[in-house]
């Protein structure tokens, strides 16, 4: 199991250099194919019968068209550093949808945490719409502090439910390639699982089959 086909959301902010270099480590790691889709959806201008509708508009565009041209210096730079070739994609309407729609069509979806001191515009709930719809692994980079790796230090958040299992399935490739692993156990009894509070997380630590210890922590 692995990650062939990588895809980067973009939307021209500054975070995106990090993101980009997040999404390159993890490509070079899987030798996998890495595509950057760039959509974003800011607050358009209603037309109305004011004589500087017309301008604000102007303006608005020749902003999107400067934000869409620095998401592509990012991308370049980042295939400059990293020697990899990236897919670039753009695609207008909704960012929800597009975003979801070709992270269908990925292994790994590469999205940014939003920052909230960066009023942008964009819709802060893209990553988890992704997330929920999508039907496909969600990494989020989180938008404070540097890593120049990913995937070296896994926790696992494990309660013995569907979407634990799917979860932890999901993440088995960066799983496999960890230094250390620990596993976060919730009680079963909050979802009706009986008294096992580890809800059969022993035997899921042992799917990676690596070298190592797997400690828990039950709360």
């Amino acid at each position: 199991m692995s990650y062939k086909t990588i895809l980067v959301y973009l939307d021209g902010s500054d975070r995106n250099a990090h993101t980009l270099q997040v999404s390159c480590d993890l490509a070079r790691k899987f030798d996998a194919h890495l595509a950057a889709i760039y959509s974003p959806e800011r607050q358009l201008f209603a037309p109305a019968m004011d004589a500087g509708a017309s301008a604000m508009m102007a303006l608005q565009v020749e902003i999107e068209a400067q934000m869409q041209e620095r998401a592509r210096g990012m991308l370049k730079a980042a295939e400059l550093q990293s020697g990899l070739t990236i897919e670039w994609r753009a695609a207008t309407g909704s960012a929800i949808n597009n975003c979801i729609l070709h992270a269908r069509h990925a292994d790994l979806a590469v999205m940014m945490q939003e920052n909230p001191s960066e009023k942008s515009g964009l819709d802060p709930s893209i990553p988890a719409s992704v997330v929920v719809a999508a039907g496909r692994p969600v990494l989020v980079v989180p938008y404070a502090g540097e890593f120049r790796s990913c995937g070296e230090s896994v926790l696992i958040a494990w309660s013995g439910t569907r979407e634990s299992a799917r979860a932890v399935a999901d993440a088995l490739p960066l799983m496999q390639r960890a230094r250390s692993q620990r596993g976060l156990v919730q009680s079963a009894r909050r979802y009706g699982l009986g008294r096992n509070s580890r809800c059969g997380y022993r035997p899921m630590a042992r799917a990676p089959r690596r070298q190592g210890k797997c400690s828990s922590a039950e709360i």
